[in-house]
């Protein structure tokens, strides 16, 4: 049986997943997250993350890749004020966070991570490559 924390993880994995990754990869990952020793390679290629639709990314300009800019783009786009967490870092890992907190931790750190803010429709990529920062978006 799993545990509410494991079904919400699963729940922002899967929704990240079939929403912003290229199909052809998307049944690959799905797959992965479902054990613990294939979430963590899932979370080990978010560093030099390749597979996301392009389509769905909106590059963050350079004068607003501060965490502050960053939400305030995300909040313009309806981004509520906890987002969901899947990174590198175990630290930052499969956690709930207030958004504010999660982007002072993560921007400008070199670890890869998505913020997930509305589960399949927004969310927050930054690579460990510095200036690779995207506001994952479906309408």
């Amino acid at each position: 049986m799993l545990s509410s924390e494991q079904n919400t993880q699963m729940f922002v994995d899967a929704a990240i997943i079939s929403a912003f990754i290229l199909p052809e990869r998307r049944g690959r990952y799905l797959q992965l997250v479902q054990t613990k020793r294939g979430r963590i390679k899932f979370r080990k290629q978010l560093g030099h993350f390749r597979d996301f639709d392009t389509k769905f990314m909106k590059s963050i300009p350079a004068g607003q890749q501060t965490a502050k800019g960053i939400e305030i783009l995300l909040r313009q786009q309806g981004a509520p004020s906890v987002c969901a967490i899947i990174s590198e870092s175990e630290e930052l890992d499969n956690i709930q966070m207030d958004l504010t907190a999660a982007l002072s931790k993560i921007v400008g750190y070199g670890t890869g991570s998505v913020l997930s803010s509305l589960h399949g429709r927004l969310a927050y990529y930054e690579s460990e490559e510095p200036g690779h920062r995207y506001i994952l978006q479906k309408r």
